[in-house]
Parts: structure tokens; C-alpha cells; sequence
């Protein structure tokens, strides 16, 4: 990046200079960027609806608060951050959490740090957006089994909550003068969230020619992951996730073979049948989202199921070929079977550049 970068800014900067505009549609890399790595490169809003409008850092405030308030559920006994915890990089440490009634839920608490430059929510993609995410989980009986109208209606009973809101939406689309809606608070909440989007780790810092943000062993672990580890094929760079560049309009699904235990042989296959639930589609079975990777060093245990709880099992599992090289025989295992042969010293490398993505400014600044 070290030519690449300065060309790229150098042709904004002669394109500003003549007076050359740009296209006025919504695109999820903003064209006034000089390249992807800008630390300002992507427009979260082009994730979301079309009718979604930027937050103001009222309605982010607010959003902050009701992601805390258990007025959210039905029994008044959760909140998202029942399960989403800040201190542990918005996830729960969990292998999976629990229903209401104390059972496992099916799936691990993924994180939202950055969560809003996708398309497609659920590790299974059964919603397309931020704002269709939450009130499926408000309103899952297992989760919260609250409704969103209901809870408006319990959060007008309290006058400063009332007040807030109402100055927060004040001259817009959403603004009520006497109660609280569904929509001002999953706008709120969703405004929040996508707050929570940062692109400045020390990877980033790097690509955007800080030579002191990563140490020699991160910089060997991220020639790994371009490179033998082929972990940019599915994790796609900057933003890690599957998000498919370069017009970022569809997100990807993988089949990699997850086991119901941390083994390296005889493994059997987790049971969860993932995208297939949604699609039937064979080629779905037991395939899921290919999660971004940043603050991945903050947010373990990993997998759908929650199964692997360091980063080196996970490349230990890459590296050995996914399910079918622990054993487990599946007829469309989209990741490649053979393995990596990565050394021990390579995985340790690429241990510690994933480590390189972990990213919090934007965590308890308001």
C-alpha cells in the first residue's frame, strides 16, 4: 500500500481539482473517499433501508439508553445487554446464552461492533436489515418476547424518557408530540448500533501507512491471511466480513463443517442446519454467514455453536481442513478440504495479526 495509497490521493485530489463530480446515489463505499482503507471509506446507511436516515447524536444517546433498558422484554427482565455485554466486546462470553425458560439457545451472541456494515442479519441471513434484526429478537419468545408497541407504550408512561424522545425526533418523519412509538425506538436503537462502527485497528492503520501499528509478527500473520492461510477469500478486506466487493450487495454464506465438540478427528457434524432452515436449499445445509472479523480477539468463544474458545483452535480447525479433515463428511463443504499446511510459527503469526483488528474507540464515547 505504500504506492497504492498516495496515488489514490493523489487522483481525489486532481479530480477535486478539476471539478470532476460525483454520482449522487447512496453506494456503500462513498465516492468522496480516496480509497477503501479511509477510515471514513463506508456509508453504513448503505446497508440499510432505503427510507433510513442518519442519526443525530440525541437519537444515538437515546439508542444507548434503550439498549440497556429492560423495558424492552415482555417480563421486564432483559435488555440487549443481557446478552451483549460492553465489556466483553458486545458478546456474552457464553457458548450460547440462555432462553427465558433457561434453556441453550440454538446459537452464540455474536458481537455489533460493526455489525452495520453488512447485508443481512442472523448467522443464518432470514432478515435483510439492522432495523428488521431487532425487532425480531425484541420480540423472539425465547429471547425477550417483548413487542415494540408495547414497549413504546410503557416507555410514555416515563415523562424524561417521553421528553427525550421527543426532542430527539423533533422535525422529523418519526416525531410525536405525545407518546412514544415503535419506530422511534428501533430507530433509536438502530442508530445506536451502527454508532458502533469503527475502521481504525491497528490493520487499518497500517494499510493507511502507520509503519509502528503492527509489530513484525502481526505484519508475517497478515501476509498468512492473504495469503497461505486464504482467509481473505471468504473474509473479504477491509471490512473482513463476507460482504461481497466491490459493490457490497450481498453477503455470502459458507459451509465449513462445524463440529458439535472441539475435536481433531471423528468429529460430528453441529446439528443446526443453518441457512438451510430458511432457503431448503441443499447446498445450504449447515451453512452460515461469513462473520467479520474484527475485534474477533475480544469475542470468543466462536462458531455458530459457540464451540471453540481461542483463536488458535479456530486456525487449528482452518488449517486441518474444516469438518471433512476432523472427519466429519459432508456433501458440500464449500471450504476446501485439504490442508493448509500452515507451521505452528504461521498460526501463531496469524493469531496475533487477528489480534490487529481489534478496534473499541467508538465504545462508551458519547
Amino acid at each position: 500500500m505504500r504506492h497504492a495509497n498516495p496515488v489514490a490521493h493523489e487522483i481525489r485530489a486532481r479530480r477535486v481539482a478539476l471539478g470532476i463530480g460525483l454520482p449522487t446515489e447512496r453506494r456503500a463505499f462513498r465516492l468522496e473517499a480516496a480509497s477503501l482503507l479511509d477510515s471514513a471509506a463506508f456509508d453504513v446507511l448503505a446497508f440499510a433501508p432505503v427510507d433510513a436516515t442518519p442519526g443525530t447524536p440525541a437519537q444515538v444517546q437515546i439508542g444507548e439508553r434503550l439498549f440497556a433498558d429492560t423495558r424492552l422484554s415482555g417480563d421486564g427482565r432483559r435488555a440487549c445487554t443481557s446478552c451483549h455485554l460492553v465489556e466483553r466486546g458486545f458478546t456474552d462470553g457464553l457458548r450460547v446464552n440462555r432462553t427465558r425458560a433457561g434453556a441453550p439457545l440454538l446459537r452464540n451472541t455474536p458481537t455489533v461492533l460493526n455489525s452495520a456494515l453488512q447485508v443481512g442479519s442472523f448467522t443464518d441471513l432470514r432478515v435483510t436489515y439492522l432495523e428488521d434484526q431487532i425487532t425480531a429478537v425484541i420480540e423472539n419468545v425465547d429471547e425477550m418476547h417483548g413487542h415494540l408497541e408495547e414497549s413504546a407504550r410503557v416507555l410514555s408512561a416515563d415523562t424524561a424518557m417521553r421528553r427525550q424522545l421527543h426532542e430527539a425526533f423533533r422535525g422529523t418523519a418519526m416525531a410525536n408530540d405525545t407518546v412514544v412509538t415503535g419506530a422511534q425506538v428501533r430507530h433509536a436503537l438502530a442508530t445506536y448500533i451502527r454508532s458502533l462502527t469503527t475502521m481504525n485497528s491497528p490493520m487499518d492503520r497500517a494499510l493507511r501507512g502507520d509503519t509502528t501499528a503492527l509489530s513484525a509478527e502481526q505484519r508475517a500473520g497478515f501476509n498468512v491471511f492473504v495469503g497461505k492461510g486464504k482467509c481473505a477469500t471468504c473474509h473479504f478486506l477491509p471490512l473482513t466480513n463476507g460482504t461481497v466487493p466491490p459493490m457490497y450487495q450481498k453477503t455470502e454464506v459458507e459451509v465449513i463443517g462445524v463440529p458439535t465438540a472441539p475435536v481433531v478427528a471423528k468429529g460430528r457434524i453441529d446439528p443446526d442446519e443453518g441457512r438451510f432452515r430458511i432457503t431448503r436449499s441443499a447446498p445450504h445445509r449447515f451453512a452460515f454467514r461469513t462473520p467479520s472479523l474484527r475485534n474477533v480477539a475480544i469475542t470468543a468463544p466462536y462458531m455458530h455453536n459457540g464451540v471453540y474458545r481461542t483463536l488458535e483452535s479456530v486456525v487449528d480447525f482452518y488449517n486441518r481442513g474444516g469438518g471433512a479433515g476432523i472427519g466429519i463428511a459432508l456433501e458440500y463443504q464449500t471450504l476446501p478440504p485439504d490442508t493448509l499446511g500452515l507451521t505452528p510459527k504461521e498460526q501463531r503469526e496469524l493469531v496475533a495479526f487477528l489480534g490487529a483488528l481489534t478496534d473499541t474507540s467508538r465504545v462508551g464515547r458519547r
